[in-house]
């Protein structure tokens, strides 16, 4: 099911991202909280960015029953690279709320969401830990960000979305992140066309 496939996602990221007191978690592609609150559980500040409105109400309801609104700021915009503003989100089928897009798709309908600079997200949020799960949106992300000061970050990225360009944007992706001083490991995903790149400071 969508949910167990949710938990068990959030389960794989704590595998791999220990968060601890003082750490500054940005979580872009938040959905509905599922990792940011346990991120800040765990000690963490938190930003956590998710531009769907329906998916953003209940990650506020989500923090809010947790008592952690004092360490999550939930940022309702999606992260852009080109300045901020206004962009189409392609808009899932189905149960699972976290497929949203922000790549033009065939046959889905689209809503215009606020949208903001991911350098700006980054020098707001000064993250020591990167969690992303952009559906598509992350290669790009990947080469305009920041990474001074990131000591790991966990990436799922989606190659399948690219047809047969998938494979060379995960091995630029895989690039633009060992040029920033990270090691990488990459590994298969939870669903089929995706994986998952971890990266931490030697």
């Amino acid at each position: 099911t969508a949910d167990g496939r949710i938990l068990k996602e959030t389960e794989g990221y704590f595998r791999h991202l220990t968060v601890a007191e003082g750490d500054r978690v940005l979580d872009l592609g938040a959905h509905i909280g599922g990792f940011a609150v346990r991120a800040a559980l765990r000690g963490g500040k938190v930003w956590a960015v998710e531009p769907e409105p329906g998916n953003c109400a209940l990650l506020q309801q989500n923090v809010e029953a947790k008592r952690v609104r004092d360490r999550v700021e939930v940022l309702e915009v999606a992260a852009v690279v080109g300045g901020s503003g206004e962009t189409a989100l392609y808009l899932a089928r189905g149960k699972n709320t976290g497929n949203q897009t922000l790549l033009p798709t065939r046959g889905r309908e689209s809503v215009m969401v606020r949208s903001r600079e991911i350098q700006e997200i980054m020098a707001q949020a000064a993250p020591t830990i990167v969690k992303m799960d952009c559906e598509g949106a992350e290669f790009a992300l990947i080469g305009a960000m920041e990474w001074e000061g990131v000591r790991r970050a966990l990436i799922e990225v989606h190659p399948g979305m690219f047809g047969g360009e998938g494979d060379g944007k995960v091995r630029e992706a895989r690039q633009h992140l060992e040029q920033a001083g990270f090691r990488v490991k990459a590994q298969g995903g939870v669903t089929p066309g995706l994986r998952t790149l971890l990266a931490w400071r030697a």
